[in-house]
């Protein structure tokens, strides 16, 4: 005898919930290819950021501009090359390549004060800046192998450390001292530094600043290390693609 009651050959009410579970899988489903979406749109972003800024160092301290182009003006025709066709009337694209471009200089030790100025107005203001930007991703960059392969990464693909000072390797192998004056070897050359007040993210503190008329020019293991960075160029089809396919969930919520 069943304790229950008689029995029935209906499914009672199972379905219901059989269907629910139906539906809350439909949804999760969706949200996590919307997620996929977003971080796919974001890692395109920043590797294409990447790839613009090391062509533009690359182009800079090889000496390759064209007779009478600035260094700014290469680096806004890369910009321009890169948004060229996208169906972006927002600025979701623009504006996500453009920060993630900022990112990209900050990650090699260049100082918020010179990113603003590359974007300035003021053209001799902006070359001056990109060329001393330059000079300093050549300092921080390290040669092709595990460590240059993991800063890529993680720039593209993760956030660095937080407790971390970026990817700058000045800042944790030489302790910077208001007025006192350091160096270290980049490319085999002695690279002299001075430590100065700066703030950073609202706080005074100190920075190791590397001293006027030192160029550095990147070796043969770092170009190698940087063209592998790049990987294939996307184009603005692939581009298009994907924005119109997120656009139809919410906006990039990026930055």
């Amino acid at each position: 005898m069943n304790p229950f009651g008689p029995t029935t050959e209906k499914p009672l009410t199972l379905r219901a919930f059989d269907s629910a579970a139906e539906n809350i899988s439909t949804v999760v489903s969706k949200v996590s290819s919307t997620d996929r979406e977003q971080q796919s749109v974001i890692e395109q972003v920043r590797q294409i950021a990447l790839n613009i800024l090391s062509d533009t160092v690359d182009t800079i301290s090889e000496g390759k501009l064209e007779e009478g182009e600035l260094g700014v003006d290469h680096l806004d025709a890369l910009i321009v090359d890169a948004l060229d066709g996208a169906d972006d009337e927002d600025g979701i694209y623009e504006n996500a390549l453009m920060a993630s471009l900022s990112d990209a200089f900050l990650t090699f030790g260049v100082d918020a004060t010179d990113i603003e100025e590359i974007f300035s107005d003021d053209t001799e203001v902006a070359d001056a800046a990109l060329e001393a930007a330059a000079n300093t991703v050549l300092a921080n960059m390290p040669d092709e192998g595990p460590e240059l392969e993991e800063l890529v990464r993680e720039f593209i693909f993760g956030e660095a450390d937080e407790t971390e000072e970026g990817f700058d390797s000045m800042a944790k192998k030489i302790k910077a001292r208001n007025g006192a004056f350091s160096q270290r070897k980049v490319n085999g050359r002695k690279i002299h530094y001075r430590g100065v007040l700066a703030i950073r993210q609202g706080v005074k503190t100190v920075v190791n600043k590397r001293l006027p008329g030192q160029k550095v020019r990147l070796t043969a293991a770092q170009k190698a290390g940087m063209k592998k960075a790049r990987l294939h160029a996307f184009t603005a089809n692939a581009i298009n693609k994907r924005l119109r396919s997120f656009k139809k969930g919410k906006r990039l919520g990026i930055y």
